[in-house]
């Protein structure tokens, strides 16, 4: 299977658990972390971050701030591995920016800025347009 078909199957699962469980994702819930999924062969954790809103738009940013240090909060607590306790703890955690279109260069520009904050704490970070 190719990377991609991976991560199209895997935003697809993300997206109907979410939906199921919680009926709210993206930057409208801060609080919550849209999905934690865990690679079937190399056992990675991940964890997907869905921004359905313009990053050039600075409540936009805010937002995502605020989801960017829940998603630290959720990888320190330990909270991810109760979710994924099957995962390689000794792997990176990726994170999967999820974008409903391409972000414009301003946007580009804050999520490079959080991206690495993210990095900082122990996130790989992987962007994707759907």
């Amino acid at each position: 299977m190719r990377i991609e078909s991976l991560w199209r199957l895997v935003l697809a699962i993300t997206l109907i658990t979410n939906f199921a469980m919680s009926h709210a994702i993206g930057l409208a819930t801060p609080d919550k972390i849209d999905g934690v999924f865990v690679h079937p062969q190399k056992l990675q954790a991940g964890v997907s971050l869905v921004t359905e809103l313009p990053l050039d738009q600075p409540e936009a940013v805010k937002r995502l701030e605020e989801k960017a240090n829940n998603y630290i909060t959720f990888l320190k607590s330990g909270q991810l591995w109760a979710h994924a306790p099957n995962a390689n703890r000794e792997l990176p955690v990726v994170l999967v920016f999820m974008f409903l279109k391409n972000p414009s260069p301003d946007a580009t520009q804050n999520i490079l800025r959080i991206g690495k904050l993210l990095k900082s704490e122990g996130f790989e970070l992987v962007l994707r347009e759907y």
